[in-house]
């Protein structure tokens, strides 16, 4: 069969471009000289999809495919006995699909009646002269990604030759009589994905391996797209027995790898339909401080960490840092102060040493069974403070914040996107009765709530800093404690000599400095007020040329002003 049609049919069933029995019945009629674009052509005329856009994709996808792999390893034709897959929620599902009407299997130019058609198609097509033309299209070839800017990003592109081939094992046999093989090529491949800066790395069963960089993914699509045993290998090779009984189990493991010399990842291995899947999460190989992080006013927050006791919580979305904030700030304390810190994390990511603290890492899993009886136990072990990797139920926010009560400072992460649904988020895991109880006592502990987000700048090569810091005043206290934490963001506004700053002002001033564009920075502008600032500065052509702008009106509002005295003279 044509290794091309083989990956079209393929791919097209994986995202629900059409079924399986569809093409398999297009394929029984089709004769053996029939080309890829005469097979899409084939799907469209007998309604099996009417998603024209899609369709040229896949056949992109299934050009590249054949061209660079050959034989497509996980074909959905190769056997006789073959079933669809399972929903796919991350496929593009064809709605039209459905409402399709179901016509005889008939081969491109056997049809009659209006049909759409793909760009260069030599098959004969009864489209009226009227019927608008298809989008022009690049057509069914490999192209390479083209480089981005910053020189690093070509190291992703076709024109590179990496030192490693992920698709090491293309069967079983060979996994066996090499284990070491697995081992060294994911090691290599991380390392790699280090030197350029990325910040986790996939790698997927019936899948290119891809890399995020900068909150970019990037499929690394020169390499060859990775078999069952090929994914399962090189995800399973750094564990050991234990952690390998364990996914076995569960089908899923939480764990950290350690190179050496600084070289760590955090990852999470799980099962899915097609095979196995391993997300790993590059550890930074460095502390780096609150000023190296992009904090404005990063003493705003080193001020929080000379507390003897209270609650400071580290919040954002996924990927947005929190783990290295929190090891900005125990280094702090360690370098600063003389006490004991224990921190639970899952896993352990940041190795910190010992300095002027005690530090005690505990990871989940292997170190305690979970935050809660980490929790319960260390108020045993004589701690000043306390940081939980993540306040996950009720009963880990309710030790935490007694713990902050009772003369130790606990420092938490919670996966919240303001600080007023940081505040909201724990207080709505309490049943109705025991919230006025816990409002008094966050009121009374809360010392500070940094919300961070990361954002690309405006050429792609580093993340920014945008966070959101409420400082545990007595107005905010008092707000708490009333329940009305809907108006935390007027506290936040009118705070900023406090050193507080809200989310849309922290995106408008990296707006004003030009590292974004207008187009990221208006969906986080909510304000009506900010949102005109916004608009004028853009209309203007930027901040700089709003703020000129800005200063040639009041100087001429100044003399206007001189000029009215003059007539009242």
């Amino acid at each position: 069969m044509n290794n091309e049609i083989d990956w079209f049919c393929t791919l097209g069933v994986g995202r629900g471009l059409f079924s399986l029995e569809q093409v398999k019945a297009l394929l029984e009629i089709s004769p053996p000289e029939t080309t890829l674009m005469e097979f899409a052509q084939g799907t469209l005329d007998n309604g099996f999809t009417a998603d024209v856009t899609t369709l040229q994709q896949v056949m992109e996808e299934a050009a590249r495919d054949a061209a660079q792999v050959g034989p497509c390893p996980e074909s959905v034709l190769a056997s006789p006995t073959a079933t669809e897959p399972e929903f796919n929620p991350l496929a593009t599902v064809n709605s039209a699909q459905e409402d399709a009407p179901r016509r005889k299997i008939a081969f491109p130019g056997k049809s009659s009646g209006p049909k759409p058609s793909l760009p260069g198609d030599t098959a004969t097509a009864d489209v009226p002269s009227s019927a608008p033309a298809a989008p022009v299209v690049a057509t069914a070839q490999a192209a390479p990604k083209p480089p981005v800017k910053n020189g690093d990003y070509e190291y992703i592109s076709q024109s590179h030759t990496y030192p490693f081939d992920l698709n090491g094992f293309p069967n079983l046999s060979e996994v066996e009589e090499n284990p070491g093989k697995a081992e060294e090529l994911v090691k290599q491949f991380l390392q790699y994905a280090r030197s350029i800066k990325a910040s986790d790395v996939h790698i997927s069963s019936c899948s290119y391996p891809h890399i995020r960089r900068f909150a970019i993914n990037y499929l690394i699509d020169n390499q060859p797209i990775l078999s069952k045993v090929a994914a399962e290998a090189l995800n399973m090779a750094m564990l050991n027995q234990a952690q390998v009984d364990q996914f076995k189990e569960t089908l899923e493991l939480d764990y950290s790898a350690d190179l050496g010399n600084n070289d760590r990842y955090r990852v999470n291995i799980m099962k899915h339909f097609r095979g196995v899947e391993g997300s790993f999460r590059i550890v930074s190989d460095s502390i780096k401080t609150l000023a190296d992080l992009g904090f404005k006013n990063p003493e705003i927050i080193e001020k929080l960490t000379t507390y003897h006791q209270g609650l400071i919580l580290v919040t954002g979305p996924a990927g947005a840092g929190k783990t290295t904030t929190l090891a900005s700030l125990v280094e702090l304390i360690n370098k600063n102060r003389e006490d004991h810190i224990i921190t639970v994390e899952d896993p352990v990511e940041i190795l910190i040493p010992s300095q002027g603290c005690n530090v005690t890492q505990r990871e989940l899993h292997t170190s305690t069974k979970s935050f809660a009886n980490a929790l319960r136990a260390a108020l045993r072990e004589d701690p000043d403070i306390i940081v939980i990797g993540e306040m996950r139920d009720l009963e880990t926010i309710e030790m935490s914040i007694s713990a902050a009560e009772t003369g130790h400072l606990v420092i938490g992460t919670l996966h919240t996107s303001s600080a007023s649904a940081t505040l909201d988020r724990i207080l709505d895991v309490f049943p109705p009765g025991q919230q006025p109880q816990i409002r008094a006592m966050l009121a009374e502990s809360l010392k500070g709530v940094i919300c961070q987000q990361l954002v690309p700048n405006i050429d792609g090569t580093e993340l920014l800093m945008a966070p959101e810091i409420l400082i545990g005043t007595l107005a905010v206290g008092k707000l708490i404690k009333e329940g009305k934490t809907f108006q935390l963001g007027s506290i936040i506004e009118t705070g900023s000599k406090k050193g507080m700053i809200s989310t849309e002002e922290s995106f408008l001033d990296i707006y004003r400095e030009g590292k974004i564009t207008y187009e990221v920075c208006k969906p986080m502008v909510k304000t009506l007020a900010k949102l005109k600032v916004l608009d004028q500065m853009h209309a203007a052509g930027g901040a700089a040329a709003y703020e000129q702008q800005q200063a040639i009106a009041a100087q001429s509002g100044s003399q206007e002003q001189t000029k009215k005295k003059g007539w009242f003279k």
